[in-house]
């Protein structure tokens, strides 16, 4: 598996040698070059610098000539104001073969990238200061994106804003929808808000505190002002990215507040979000400190209902860790959520069930800091304080790049700590606290595609032999269609390698036997009928190498009388009589009637036939009730 990376740095990257081909680097104008004389000087010495620095470090470097190039002048500009405010927001949009990637900042600028899949570049950079005109300074604690809206919390002053904004090639627009102070459940020491989820189905918002949730519903309503007792006027706020007022009527979104759910008084909120399989549940994350290195996670899930109401918590779990939670993320279809703690460990809970489905050490020596779901399930990629970047998949088994893992202290010499991460397709994008934009684009060979699908991921396991990862990944599998997706690939590739070499200490047999003996069993009807035919391969692969003690075991366990069949043929022929006595018995009453009459008259040699072929025509017909041709010769 290969990562094609590009880099958005403000810094100045002086030592490039580790870096792997393909990336692409942009960097922010030298500071040598200001002390040459005159204009001309100035631009020779800039050109000179750039040659020098593209020549000598041999990597495709995009360094920006600020005096003609536009687009390297806005993304120096861009990457300023990331360095003077924390990014907190992140949101991709894919448009065709373009990334819309947008980056909100604590002071209200908004940044948009525009990045070419195919070329791999940056084709726009373009800053937004809407939302600054209108609110004026703020500071903004966190944020959300969905769908073409924006959610922002405010904690200075304390209130929730609304933002709606369009993406082309000509601009970013933005429109602020509405504002409400946030009063109602900010009392005391709970003032900035630190998690907002959007529930799409129902329109309900949820804005997580340190100590409480506030629920909002969201309703489209068109605001209406009185200019004098006999006119009534629509109004609504419209600004462009060049902060100019345009008067447009339209209907926007106001907020309104309702419940909120409040936690224990010694418990910390440190993760919030809707689920994805059932209607209106809530799932709170919260963890209190027990004694020193001893922290109690509580996961409760809440039914709230259309109207913003808490009707109950219907379920919840606790556990003790050993470290404190550092960052989590909870699947975009699935329901299943992964706590990372600070010492390197991961916990993957089922929130249907809830139970702790897997525990391990991801990375002991330093602490995951920002992770986030493959819009498919299949992987995660996570961000650790070191710069390390790592990209798990479902069942927390790491994947294998041909560099190896991608260490961006290593690539481009920076260590940066990821604050916000997001994928789009294949596309793994995260921006740090101080700027840089990375962006990871995963594919086989040279070519991007869907690498990091469940299959992909499949695909690639099944290439580079990796059998027993496999296993994993369908064992923890939540969705049905992709287990037995995945299981009909992996035994298809099984079956089609023979037995004389050994794959992760186990032959092509022995790894096909295991793996029908822990799935088979817990597999739904519909399932096994897909998975039939794969596994009368199997047994008839068992057959043909005269491993029939085990053949006759899975044809137990599969089931079907035609492998019994076939069994009882082939242990007759080779002298197994235990072997063809046992399948025998797992014939249907007239299949068994008939063979032992057949076996009476073999005995009693009644007639010259052949009745090896009247043994293979009985078993293998239809009603397993031919008739004998009694006195006629069977040639």
């Amino acid at each position: 598996m290969h990562a094609s990376v590009c880099v958005v740095s403000s810094v100045d990257l002086t030592s490039l040698c580790q870096l792997d081909f393909p990336c692409r680097i942009y960097v922010n104008p030298v500071k040598n070059v200001s002390q040459s004389d005159g204009n001309n000087g100035t631009i020779k010495a800039m050109i000179d610098s750039e040659n020098e620095y593209r020549t000598t470090q041999g990597r495709l470097l995009h360094l920006p000539n600020s005096w003609t190039n536009h687009l390297h002048r806005h993304i120096s500009d861009a990457n300023q104001l990331m360095a003077k405010s924390r990014p907190v927001a992140l949101a991709s949009t894919r448009v065709s073969t373009r990334f819309y990637i947008r980056i909100l900042l604590a002071d209200g600028v908004l940044i948009t990238y525009i990045y070419d899949d195919e070329t791999g570049d940056i084709v726009r950079c373009i800053i937004d200061r809407s939302i600054i005109n209108f609110t004026g300074q703020i500071s903004i604690s966190s944020a959300q994106f969905y769908d073409q809206h924006l959610a922002i919390g405010v904690d200075a002053p304390s209130r929730i804003l609304l933002v709606d904004f369009t993406s082309s090639l000509q601009g970013i627009k933005s429109y602020i929808r509405s504002q409400v102070p946030a009063k109602a459940w900010t009392e005391n020491f709970d003032l900035q808000p630190r998690f907002l989820q959007v529930d799409r189905e129902r329109q309900l918002l949820s804005i997580g505190y340190a100590r409480r949730i506030g629920l909002v519903v969201l309703n489209s309503s068109t605001e209406q002002i009185e200019d004098n007792p006999g006119s009534v006027r629509k109004r609504s706020v419209r600004r462009s990215i060049w902060g100019r007022s345009e008067s447009l009527t339209e209907a926007y979104q106001h907020l309104q507040r309702h419940s909120e759910i409040v936690l224990d008084h010694t418990s910390t909120l440190v993760f919030c979000a809707w689920s994805n399989t059932e209607s209106s549940i809530l799932t709170a994350v919260a963890q209190e400190a027990i004694k020193a290195n001893v922290f109690r996670v509580r996961i409760t899930c809440y039914r709230i209902d259309k109207s913003a109401r808490v009707n109950q918590a219907v379920r919840n779990t606790e556990f003790n860790t050993n470290a404190r939670v550092s960052t989590a993320a909870h699947q975009l279809i699935g329901d299943q959520l992964v706590l990372f703690l600070h010492d390197g460990a991961a916990l993957l809970i089922d929130l249907v069930q809830m139970r702790l489905v897997k525990k391990m050490v991801i990375n002991g020596s330093c602490c995951p800091i920002s992770a986030a779901w493959h819009p498919s399930d299949s992987c995660i990629g996570v961000f650790f304080d070191n710069g390390l970047m790592s990209v798990f998949d479902s069942a927390l088994q790491p994947l294998n790049f041909i560099t190896g893992t991608i260490n961006l202290s290593d690539w481009v010499n920076l260590h940066i700590p990821i604050v916000r991460c997001v994928w789009d397709n294949d596309c793994l994008i995260a921006v740090n606290e101080t700027g840089p934009l990375f962006i990871a684009q995963f594919h086989h060979g040279t070519r991007p595609g869907r690498t990091l699908s469940h299959i992909g991921i499949v695909a690639e396991r099944i290439r580079q032999g990796h059998y027993d990862e496999i296993s994993q990944l369908i064992l923890f599998a939540t969705n049905a269609t992709y287990r037995i997706d995945a299981f009909i690939l992996t035994c298809d590739s099984l079956l089609n390698q023979p037995d004389t070499k050994t794959i992760q200490q186990l032959t092509p047999s022995e790894r096909l036997a295991t793996c029908f003996n822990d799935f088979w069993p817990e597999m739904k009807f519909d399932d096994r009928d897909r998975i039939r035919p794969l596994y009368h391969r199997f047994v008839h692969r068992l057959i043909i190498s005269a491993d029939l003690e085990r053949a006759y075991f899975h044809a137990v366990q599969a089931g079907d009388e035609i492998l019994f069949i076939d069994l009882f043929s082939a242990a007759k022929s080779k002298g197994h009589h235990v072997i063809a006595w046992k399948a025998s018995q797992k014939f249907s009453k007239t299949l068994r009637e008939n063979i032992v009459k057949l076996e009476k008259l073999r005995a009693q040699q009644v007639a010259n036939w052949d009745y090896d072929a009247l043994f293979d025509k009985l078993i293998h017909s239809e009603t397993h009730s031919e008739t004998y041709p009694i006195g006629k010769k069977v040639d």
